[in-house]
This record gives C-alpha cells, sequence and structure tokens, in this order.
C-alpha cells in the first residue's frame, strides 16, 4: 500500500519552512546587528514570527496551486536547506 499515491502536492505545505527559515534568519540579523537578545527571548520571538507567517500563507488561495512531484522534491530540498544555512550563518 503506498500511501503517497494519492497526495496532493501544493504551495501552501513549503511556506512553513521558508516561514520558519526567514524567521531565524530575520531574529538572528536583529540580534547580531541590531539589538542583543537573550537567547529565549530570541527563540520566542522566531517562534512567534515563524508562526504568524504561517498562518499567513495559509490565508492565500493563490498557494493552493498543484504542483508536481518533482517541484515539491526541490522545495522540500531548498526549504531544509535555508534552516541549515540559516544556523551556519549566523553560527547559532
Amino acid at each position: 500500500m503506498n500511501l503517497n499515491s494519492d497526495k496532493e502536492y501544493n504551495l501552501k505545505y513549503h511556506m512553513n519552512g521558508f516561514s520558519v527559515a526567514f524567521s531565524i534568519i530575520l531574529i538572528s540579523y536583529i540580534d547580531k546587528y541590531i539589538y542583543d537578545f537573550r537567547t529565549l527571548i530570541g527563540a520566542i520571538l522566531a517562534g512567534v514570527l515563524a508562526y504568524v507567517l504561517s498562518a499567513f500563507f495559509r490565508r492565500l488561495s493563490f498557494l493552493n496551486k498543484e504542483i508536481s512531484k518533482r517541484t515539491n522534491s526541490v522545495l522540500t530540498v531548498l526549504a531544509i536547506f535555508l534552516i541549515f544555512f540559516s544556523f551556519y550563518l549566523f553560527q547559532l
């Protein structure tokens, strides 16, 4: 039984990964160059920002567009790469 055969691929799924990466990058940039957050406060702010961005992306109807399995795989790898790159970039 293959559970992935009837799976629908759309862009909303990937926007969660991109919102986490963007939140980490933005909060880390602010922490490093603008205002020095405590670690717990920075983590909470990054989590809240990721949640707000995810909620915003869920409301956008044009992200329901169907994408191919190959595009889905590329976007998944890109989101994971962005998250790891953001940790490497800001030495977290």
